[in-house]
């Protein structure tokens, strides 16, 4: 590390030091040395210090650029050493209380500070998680250490044995804060007045006399979480705030390998659904509370939308972000980042129906950027959450697999086609589960190149409405009926009976499929 003769110069102003020459000297000095007759070589990264009285015996020594801190006892030939290229910090003769050791005790806390930042950046490259570093921290700094996300969870603690304070140790054991605690917390006047940055801040709160020392974790300018620093068994000294400094970048550096604190926006709402998310919460009382520290509650009717931003690209004429844009289409909704995708609960009153905000301007915005849209199930518990990411995650799958074009898609227009893509049937087994009359009728329309097939397909799509089926397919009505009776001889089909009718659309669905696993037509 080393420190500079600037920095040693601001920290002996009270007694009122001179420096010259006027000009900063920018080196790094990494070590001190007592001035002495006996010194046969000088080097230009080390501090000498002693009195003035001894320079007119050495000066004969000095022929380089060096650095020296004098406490003036007498005069001696300043200017003589100065036309030598030399440095000097001088402490007046009025300074009775100095002591050349309070400038040793500088370079000592340097040097515990370098052990401490090797020590931390190892912990760091070892690769053994948070809890190593937070253990190896608060060996370092000889208190307890606590991480937590700004979600108020914990993720990391050192020796609980070590923590005296009733309320952190409930929260550990929790493995988050209390509604009661953040709410004590937020009303901190230190915490309000908290800098926007990593710097240490103290913090003493009405529950506990016990002073803790704060520094934010920051991941591209958002804070995203705190480490808390217990003074229970060392007192705070200088080099505390330092290390806390190198422990929040060194956390910040371990937490960027992680995508979940990585493009977080240091919302409460985003840790909650995370959690929720990866089962970290399971149990209606810790939603509870864990919303209400939020301030966060969630509705009966609610969806899942997901964006898959795999193949996203951005309209250069546009000026926003993507974040921006999809704000503008979802103004109210939750946005967390989650496994590579972009995921919005949306969360509607019993008037609204998801139709309803699934626009064309926002259709027309996903397809610009090339961006897929995949829509669950309704639901009525947020703590459902999992299996309805999973329904979507399934349809991602599906839509790659079988090259979809559309760019909205609804878990319920295609779950029928998952479970025969999961089940991983062969297409004679597909066919197997076909309506042989339906395929009788195909093998009639292709030996005499008539339209049975998609007569019938439109009727069962039209609510075996004869004249809408005229209507979409431009013939009359008399073709239709026509057509109908030959579609109930050639197949042996019962047009009225309603497993009929079931058995006949799955087979519609069936044929798509394999049709699509030959890449000969798209999905309807």
């Amino acid at each position: 590390m080393g420190i500079k003769i600037n920095y040693i110069y601001e920290q002996l102003q009270k007694y009122s030091p001179s420096l010259y020459p006027a000009n900063n000297d920018n080196r790094l000095l990494i070590d001190e040395e007592m001035l002495s007759v006996d010194i046969d070589e000088f080097h230009n990264n080390v501090l000498y210090i002693g009195k003035s009285s001894i320079m007119d015996k050495i000066e004969h020594k000095i022929d380089k650029e060096l650095v020296f801190l004098i406490k003036k006892d007498e005069d001696y030939n300043l200017n003589s050493l100065l036309e030598k290229g030399v440095t000097i910090l001088e402490i007046p003769t009025a300074a009775d209380d100095f002591s050349f050791e309070e400038v040793r005790n500088l370079f000592l806390k340097d040097y515990l500070y370098l052990n401490s930042s090797a020590d931390l950046l190892d912990a760091l490259i070892s690769d053994k998680g948070l809890n190593y570093i937070i253990n190896t921290s608060s060996e370092l700094l000889q208190n307890p250490v606590i991480l937590i996300d700004s979600g108020f969870r914990i993720l990391a603690h050192s020796d609980a044995g070590e923590i005296n304070e009733p309320f952190w140790l409930n929260n550990i054991k929790k493995g988050y804060c209390s509604y009661e605690f953040i709410s004590e917390v937020k009303s901190i006047e230190a915490v309000k007045q908290s800098p926007d940055s990593s710097e240490p801040y103290e913090v003493v709160c009405s529950a506990s006399p016990i002073k803790k020392l704060v520094s934010k974790v920051r991941i591209d300018g958002k804070s995203i979480g705190y480490i808390i620093l217990i003074e229970s068994k060392q007192k705070f000294v200088d080099g505390t705030y330092q290390t806390m400094k190198l422990l929040s970048h060194v956390i910040s550096e371990k937490l960027k390998k992680n995508k979940r604190y990585r493009n977080l926006n240091g919302l409460m709402h985003e840790n909650i659904l995370i959690d929720i998310l990866e089962k970290n919460i399971t149990s209606k009382e810790v939603l509870l509370e864990r919303s209400k520290s939020a301030d966060y509650s969630f509705g009966e009717n609610l969806f899942l939308l997901t964006i898959d931003i795999s193949n996203y690209h951005a309209n250069k004429t546009k000026t926003n972000s993507l974040k921006e844009s999809l704000r503008y289409f979802f103004p109210k909704e939750k946005f967390v980042f989650y496994q590579g995708n972009i995921l919005i609960l949306i969360d509607l009153t019993n008037e609204v129906l998801i139709d309803d905000i699934i626009t064309t301007e926002f259709e027309k915005f996903i397809t610009q950027d090339n961006l897929r849209v995949v829509i669950s199930d309704n639901f009525r518990h947020i703590l459902d959450l999992p299996h309805y990411y999973n329904q979507v995650l399934n349809i991602l799958e599906l839509a790659e697999i079988l090259s979809l074009t559309k760019k909205v898609l609804y878990y319920n227009d295609y779950k029928f086609y998952y479970i025969l893509y999961k089940k991983d049937f062969s297409k004679l087994e597909l066919l197997d589960l076909c309506n042989k009359g339906l395929l009788q009728i195909i093998q009639y329309d292709k030996k005499h190149n008539t339209e049975y097939f998609k007569t019938l397909k439109q009727y069962i799509k039209e609510d075996r409405n004869a004249i809408r089926t005229a209507e979409k397919m431009y013939v009359h009505r008399n073709t239709i009926n026509y057509r109908l009776n030959k579609i109930k001889e050639l197949g042996d089909l019962n047009l009225n009976n309603n497993d009929e009718i079931f058995d006949l659309t799955m087979t519609f669905k069936l044929l798509n499929f394999i049709d699509n696993q030959d890449q000969d037509i798209q999905l309807l």
